[in-house]
């Protein structure tokens, strides 16, 4: 009798630490958002910065082909927190190729959990009219400029993202508001 009360008490412990155990196991974390955009060369983008349009290419996030972006479009991904880099295609005289690989030429950005992060994307050449190599750029703005460069863009159509990234998207009809 006092074996069975013995197993009986050793099983209900048993039982019970296991059970506050994966009650305390931590939520799982929130990803980071990370809202990047080509800014539409109608409103004027290309007097604004001499050198520079609006990014028309892939976009290679940490190595992986995240998909097409065009001028007038925004993307929102859902990021981890750390390092990234960020990257464009391999384009050599203005000239772009459907399977071209990612420039070496890249954008590393530290993301931290809590905050929402914008950048611009536009590609620079150095050439006279758009000859010559491009260089993709990924520039970290604040809320404020990216709101007030891309309220009116539309979202990069999920046809044009890459079907391993696409659980990455974040479905957003309107550019995020700042403080939302």
């Amino acid at each position: 009798m006092k074996r069975n009360q013995f197993v009986t008490t050793i099983f209900l412990w048993a039982a019970l630490t296991s059970l506050t155990l994966s009650q305390e196991s931590p939520p799982p974390l929130e990803p980071v958002l990370l809202s990047l955009y080509s800014p539409s060369s109608r409103g004027g983008f290309r007097s604004k910065l001499p050198g520079r349009d609006s990014w028309f290419g892939h976009l290679w996030i940490d190595h992986r082909k995240i998909g097409l972006i065009v001028p007038g479009k925004f993307v929102t991904l859902k990021m981890s927190e750390g390092e990234h880099i960020i990257a464009g295609e391999r384009a050599v005289n203005g000239v772009r190729f459907g399977a071209a690989p990612e420039s070496s030429i890249q954008t590393a950005v530290s993301l931290y959990r809590g905050t929402r992060y914008f950048m611009r994307l536009t590609v620079e050449s150095r050439q006279v009219a758009g000859f010559g190599p491009l260089h993709y750029v990924a520039e970290p703005v604040t809320c404020q400029e990216a709101y007030s460069e891309a309220v009116a863009l539309e979202s990069v159509k999920l046809k044009h993202i890459e079907k391993p990234s696409l659980e990455q998207v974040v479905r957003e009809s309107y550019f995020p508001e700042c403080g939302k």
